[in-house]
């Protein structure tokens, strides 16, 4: 029962973990586009994958924000985009979010959302 438990809690704290540090930046990036939420989600997705990085969706229904993080372990590099409804009703609004561990500062995940834009 105890594994059970503590392998519970670990996955509750993995799980926590993805967002931590985000909110303690400034965005890198904040712009506007004409492509819908779901397709710009799914550009920053596609090419931050290609760049090597792990990536991950998530679509929150409360704050209708979706979520797009991608995680390169070998640059030292998580980045999360909130992309959300354009403010005019249409397009896309994106907020582009980084963490960067290692010196010199590699933009090459700033630069593929800026090309999906």
């Amino acid at each position: 029962m105890k594994p059970l438990f503590y392998a519970a809690a670990a996955l509750a704290l993995a799980g926590c973990s993805i967002n931590r540090g985000f909110s303690d930046h400034l965005p890198r990036l904040n712009s506007p586009s004409a492509k819908s939420v779901s397709e710009l989600g799914r550009c920053l997705s596609e090419k931050w994958s290609s760049l090597g990085a792990t990536t991950q969706t998530v679509s929150s229904k409360k704050d209708d924000v979706l979520y797009v993080y991608a995680n390169d372990h070998k640059a030292g590099l998580r980045d999360r985009a909130n992309v959300t409804t354009g403010i005019t009703g249409t397009g896309s609004q994106v907020l582009l979010f980084e963490i960067q561990s290692h010196r010199p500062l590699d933009m090459k995940y700033r630069e593929a959302a800026i090309s999906c834009l």
